[in-house]
């Protein structure tokens, strides 16, 4: 009975990466990517992105979805609401996925966590954990780049501006199954040892 509870206990660490890419992650794991301060003004009265490059790293680890946090001033009377700001992300792969935004609104991959009149005063907001990437892992092996592309997507005539402080993305990961079923495997290996 020993024997047989011990295997599935090392057939179940070997398997643990493919349980997490479902509904969650490790946060142990987490990489967050700072982006500091930036002033959006909104796009059509001539505002530009702010745009952010990071290189993709290599620590061996999946990623399965993001999380958002920063802080806003300037979102009260005539100027746009925080929920406004859209984000696009690019992974490395060259896929794009599009969060929030005035114009995209309702056609975005996903919605702000703030969004709609919650949105309207000055302070700290936080999106997430949002699974952005929980089917296809994107992974931290090899070549290619992040782009983050912040922009004041508030579609008036009026010029809206908002100033965000703060700013950073939470990247969420699971162990590669590579590296998971290797662990899986080493336990097995210590236990036909000890017979």
């Amino acid at each position: 009975m020993n024997k047989i509870a011990t295997l599935t206990a090392a057939v179940g660490i070997a398997l643990s990466g493919a349980a997490f890419a479902d509904t969650s992650f490790d946060p142990a794991l987490d990489e967050k990517l700072d982006f500091g301060n930036f002033v959006l003004d909104s796009l059509p009265n001539g505002g530009a992105p702010a745009v952010f490059t990071v290189p993709n790293g290599d620590n061996g680890n999946d990623i399965v979805g993001f999380s958002f946090s920063g802080s806003v001033t300037g979102v009260s009377g005539n100027s746009s609401w925080a929920s406004d700001m859209q984000l696009i992300i690019t992974d490395p792969n060259g896929g794009t996925f599009t969060v929030g935004g005035f114009t995209n609104s309702g056609n975005a991959d996903i919605d702000w966590d703030f969004d709609g009149s919650s949105s309207t005063n000055d302070g700290a907001y936080a999106s997430g954990p949002h699974f952005a990437w929980k089917n296809d892992p994107i992974s931290k092996d090899g070549a290619g780049s992040w782009t983050f592309s912040f922009a004041n997507d508030w579609n008036s005539t009026i010029a809206a501006t908002m100033t965000w402080t703060d700013v950073s993305i939470t990247l969420h990961k699971i162990p590669t199954p590579g590296a998971a079923a290797l662990f899986g495997l080493a336990g097995l290996a210590g236990i036909r040892r000890r017979r």
